[in-house]
Formats: structure tokens, C-alpha cells, sequence
């Protein structure tokens, strides 16, 4: 019984935030010069839309935590209201940005390399309140747009640190 019980635990514990994440073959992070991390879109999963999704919320924050963990590597972070004020001069809008594939045109006019783009999926428990159930980070080579790295994860901070750790690795 004892040993059951803490094989459960193990089982439990490593199933809980595992990080998913994929990298394009024959990429390399040491590429990596420039980067910005635009806002997290919000995507309502629940189908009830309490935050309005479909008028494109977007979340700084998580942004700025994922920026703040790859500050002390090699990378230099381009400030996103750099990106934002150049993306307000050609009239797009960020959500424009992503939808309509223009990464290449915007990375050369802000002079950034390859840009993050985040999502915050939630849904609604049975008590009606609204969390927060995954994070997917994209990194797209602004020359190219093709996307070289895609996570999904739990937890914001370990989808931060992950990315970080290929940054400091290569």
C-alpha cells in the first residue's frame, strides 16, 4: 500500500506542468540578437467570452515576465512600446500583426530579430470563475516568419525559464 501510495505521488508530480515545447530542426538559439515579447493574447476556451476575447485583450504583463527572465542573457530585449510605436506608424494593430503575417515587415522596421508571441488559454471551473490553464509561447524569425520554437506549459515561470535556458545554452 505504502508503495502505491508514493507511486502515485511521483506520477502525480511529474504529470502536473510538463513542458511541451518543439524547436525547429538545424535551429540554433546563439542566432538569437534581438528579441521582443509582444502582449499575451487572452483566448477564452469556455465559450462564454467573459473578457470580451473577440475584441483581442492582450495581457503585458505576462509579457514583461517573460522579458524579465531573458534580460541577463546574451539577447538584447527590444523595449515593446519601440515595437508598439512602429507598429502604430504603419497602422497595423498587434493583433493585425499576428494574425495577418506581417513579422517580416515590422522585424526589419524595428530592427528586431525574432519576436515572441503569447497565449493565455483559460476556462471556467464549476463555480463559474475564470483561471488561467496554459501558456503557449511561438518564436517567429521576423527575416523568414517561419516559427522556430514553440512551448506550452502551466506555469508562466517555467515556460520563461525554459526559453531562457536554450538561450543560454547555445
Amino acid at each position: 500500500m505504502k508503495i502505491r501510495t508514493i507511486f502515485m505521488c511521483i506520477v502525480l508530480l511529474l504529470s502536473y506542468g510538463c513542458l511541451e515545447e518543439s524547436i525547429k530542426k538545424d535551429f540554433s538559439f546563439r542566432n538569437i540578437i534581438s528579441i521582443s515579447i509582444l502582449p499575451f493574447k487572452m483566448v477564452d476556451k469556455s465559450g462564454n467570452n467573459p473578457f470580451n476575447v473577440s475584441t483581442n485583450c492582450y495581457d503585458d504583463e505576462a509579457a514583461d515576465r517573460v522579458a524579465g527572465q531573458i534580460l541577463d542573457s546574451k539577447v538584447t530585449v527590444v523595449d515593446r512600446s519601440h515595437l508598439e510605436s512602429v507598429i502604430e506608424e504603419q497602422k497595423f494593430s498587434i493583433s493585425g500583426l499576428m494574425e495577418e503575417g506581417k513579422f517580416s515587415e515590422i522585424g526589419t522596421l524595428s530592427k528586431v530579430d525574432y519576436l515572441v508571441v503569447g497565449y493565455e488559454y483559460m476556462n471556467q471551473n464549476d463555480k463559474g470563475y475564470y483561471y488561467i490553464y496554459d501558456y503557449e509561447i511561438k518564436m517567429i524569425e521576423v527575416k523568414t516568419g517561419n516559427v522556430v520554437y514553440i512551448a506550452h506549459e502551466q506555469d508562466l515561470n517555467d515556460l520563461s525559464y525554459s526559453l531562457k535556458g536554450h538561450i543560454l545554452r547555445d
